[in-house]
């Protein structure tokens, strides 16, 4: 009977060994399947973190945002520049935010307007959608602590930070204004008249100009604002004459060229009528142009049309105001006046 319970008792140690043993072998089971699925989860976020890098890289890469277009107002007294609408489009598939915006080479307003919206100029984070544009507003009196400077016939750099950090800038060059000048001639029958003939066809711009206009100035004086990528000039004096040109293009910037000076001439304003009159033995003859103004250095001649008629001279040049003198010595008759193409006058001395 002993013996019998003794080999039970080695029955149910085995089987406590065997137990132990497939629970171990359970608990290691267990412990790998909870390894194997951290390793899974944190491949798995790996793999998240790497197409998401990867993402982001080409995000960065692909942004192309450019500045098309720019609308600047300057101030009609000084020229400088007032408020600059600047037009940006985003070129990618992707939508993308501005950031930053400047002009120059560091010159950041403290803030900027789009669509109505006040932007903070440092993290503004202004939305532009793939394939659409946006408008920015830059004022110079609101948006900036100090102005620029900037002239209309300055080149005018905008630039911008994406939120990518991705930086995009265009320049924009003012035109470049030029000109040149030829006298043409005009048979006004009892004259020839020159014209000045103006051509700014040598102007140049990386637009598109769209205004030629010219100012002429007479000692410091305008005399004449005409427009046109050429123009006709009649003077209305004998000069000379300042002129100066000035271009805009299509982004509203200008070039302004300096001065240049067309010599007096004469046949600017040739004489284009004569009167005379007679005061006791003195015949007095008034050459004038086409606004009634004396015309200087005219010759006029006198000739003997009929009777005995004695003169102090046959020929007379006329003063700075236009007259020339002669004096009757005697006789009677008729004389006849002339000075160039003008009509002959006929004086009858008695």
């Amino acid at each position: 009977m002993r013996t019998q319970i003794h080999m039970m008792r080695g029955t149910d140690e085995r089987d406590e060994q065997a137990v132990t043993v497939i629970v171990g072998t359970l608990m290691l089971i267990l412990v790998t399947v909870i390894a194997a699925a951290g390793l899974a989860v944190m491949v798995s976020q790996m793999q998240k973190d790497e197409m998401n890098r990867q993402s982001h890289q080409a995000a960065v890469k692909n942004e192309l945002l450019k500045i098309t277009a720019i609308h600047p107002s300057y101030q009609a007294s000084t020229g400088m520049l007032e408020e600059l609408n600047v037009t940006i489009l985003n070129l990618n598939i992707g939508d993308s935010k501005i950031n930053l915006v400047g002009l120059g080479d560091r010159t950041f307003p403290r803030n900027f307007s789009s669509g109505g919206i006040l932007y903070n100029n440092t993290y503004a984070g202004l939305l532009i959608p793939a394939a659409r544009q946006a408008e920015i507003t830059l004022n110079i009196a609101n948006n900036f602590d100090a102005d620029p400077g900037i002239s209309r016939t300055d080149a005018l750099r905008v630039f911008m930070i994406s939120s990518y950090y991705n930086t995009f800038e265009t320049t924009f060059k003012p035109p470049i204004a030029d000109f040149t000048l030829n006298i043409e001639s005009e048979d006004l029958g009892v004259a020839e008249r020159d014209v000045i003939i103006l051509d700014g066809s040598s102007s140049g711009d990386d637009g598109t100009i769209v205004e030629w206009n010219w100012s002429v100035f007479e000692n410091g004086v305008s005399l004449s604002h005409v427009s046109g990528k050429t123009a006709r000039f009649v003077p209305v004096s004998t000069g000379p004459f300042d002129v100066y040109l000035t271009v805009t293009d299509d982004t509203n910037m200008q070039g302004i060229t300096g001065n240049k000076t067309i010599p007096g001439n004469p046949r600017f304003s040739p004489a284009t009528h004569m009167d005379y009159s007679v005061n006791l033995s003195t015949i007095t003859v008034f050459v004038s142009d086409i606004n009634n103004i004396g015309v200087m250095n005219e010759v006029v001649t006198f000739v003997r049309y009929s009777g005995n008629v004695s003169l102090s001279k046959n020929m007379a040049i006329t003063d700075s105001s236009g007259n020339a003198n002669v004096t009757v010595n005697s006789g009677v008759g008729i004389l006849k006046i002339e000075s160039g193409k003008l009509p002959a006058a006929y004086v009858e001395i008695l």
